[in-house]
């Protein structure tokens, strides 16, 4: 740590001590509860966290924190940051982009590595981090929020060391409705000094830092009720985002260490009847693009099973001949015109068997925490042009199957801890 960083908690400590007073910082907590009753009618997003836009040279952005990450205001991370920054940098970069977010509102920043869990950062192009507003609010001590930014940023560089990294700082505490007042102005003083600790810990690390602008809103609108406001943000971190980008390009994102994948995969296997939102999803696609099946396969161990499945009654097939097991080895879509010209589907039973399937196209599916779990597929006993498959519709449908997934487990979950807390 330079001089600076360090100068800035000393003269903080002794010029400012109103901001250390613990009856202060006591009151300020007070306050923030306080507040938190204001926020219960305000709608946040509640589906899947990520939003994919489809194109060429696909870039992985990881938004992990709070306030601005955490989607106020909107029901959908579609309207929320995710979102809006994945149309944004797609627009402005030519490329496909798929923005995974990790965000809790609640949060502080030391508690903000949980929300990372197992993700694999290394696949990350570029990690994003919003954290602040309810360290500011609450008057963390800055010796606390120096550990723990330093602690975060060590691991971004650790585990995701060809990932570019935007830190940005919060914006105006009193540009949120709800902290107004002397206290939101005694808030801001601090978000003011944590912001100067940050930017220096992110130069030393070579990592970019800026801070959010309040947005520009009409006089007396909340600033956390409207998607403009993310589109408006959105396009500021991505004019941040580009000279970042320009040092990633893309990664051999390849096969993925087996255990990791099993152990997600088990995750998403659960003990249960077909649901007919997966369901619903699966029989679209297979009269959308007009093939004979269409499954929503989960690799798991030696078998693929099928989480849903439109135009066949069949459960589970051989890994061995699964041709989605090729799909999850990378990231993109894998489309086959002829699999009977394709050698690595040579003896293959379900081509040159009874079932004589001739075109395959998936869409790979992953789990929260990244890996690749199994995929979104269409067969056809007819081979097709591949040069005018439409991919991008695939991937849409491919990331409404991955939500719903996502959605389900959640679901069960929740169902489980009800059971166990009444047991």
């Amino acid at each position: 740590m330079n001089g600076g960083a360090h100068g800035s908690i000393r003269s903080c400590n002794r010029s400012d001590g109103l901001m250390l007073d613990a009856p202060v910082r006591w009151f300020m907590q007070a306050w923030y509860r306080s507040r938190e009753s204001a926020l219960v009618a305000v709608p946040f997003p509640a589906d899947a966290p990520v939003h994919r836009v489809f194109g060429p040279d696909p870039m992985r952005v990881l938004l992990v924190g709070n306030g601005a990450a955490s989607g106020w205001g909107v029901r959908s991370h579609e309207l929320a940051l995710p979102g809006r920054l994945a149309r944004v940098l797609a627009d402005r970069t030519g490329r496909g982009v798929q923005v995974d977010a990790r965000a809790d509102r609640t949060r502080r920043l030391v508690d903000l590595s949980g929300l990372l869990g197992e993700h694999d950062l290394e696949r990350c192009d570029v990690v994003v981090l919003i954290a602040g507003m309810n360290d500011a609010v609450n008057l963390t001590p800055l010796d606390e929020w120096q550990r723990s930014m330093r602690l975060l940023l060590e691991r971004f560089r650790l585990e995701a060391p060809a990932a570019g990294v935007l830190v940005l700082g919060p914006q105006p505490v009193q540009s949120v409705s709800t902290y107004t007042g002397r206290p939101g102005a005694i808030a801001d003083r601090h978000r003011r000094r944590m912001n100067r600790i940050t930017a220096a810990l992110c130069a030393e690390r070579d990592m970019a830092f800026a801070v959010l602008d309040a947005p520009r809103l009409p006089p007396g609108e909340p600033g956390h009720r409207s998607p403009d406001v993310y589109t408006e943000w959105a396009v500021v971190i991505a004019e941040r985002l580009l000279p970042v980008l320009r040092g990633t390009g893309r990664r051999d994102d390849g096969p993925q260490a087996e255990p990791d994948r099993q152990r997600a995969t088990a995750a998403l296997l659960p003990d249960a009847p077909p649901d007919p939102r997966l369901d619903r999803i699966t029989e679209l696609a297979r009269t959308a693009f007009g093939v004979r099946f269409a499954a929503l396969s989960l690799v798991d161990g030696e078998w693929e099973k099928y989480r849903s499945v439109a135009g066949s009654d069949v459960a589970r097939s051989p890994r061995l001949h699964s041709m989605c097991d090729h799909t999850i080895r990378s990231d993109l879509p894998l489309v086959i015109p002829d699999l009977a010209k394709d050698p690595r589907f040579d003896g293959n039973p379900a081509v040159h068997g009874r079932a004589h399937l001739r075109f395959y196209a998936g869409y790979p599916i992953e789990s929260p925490d990244g890996y690749r779990v199994g995929a979104l597929c269409l067969l056809d006993t007819r081979p097709r042009d591949g040069a005018e498959f439409d991919t991008a519709a695939l991937s849409e449908l491919a990331l409404l199957a991955q939500k719903e997934l996502w959605a389900s487990a959640g679901r069960r979950a929740r169902t489980e801890e009800a059971v166990t807390a009444s047991a």
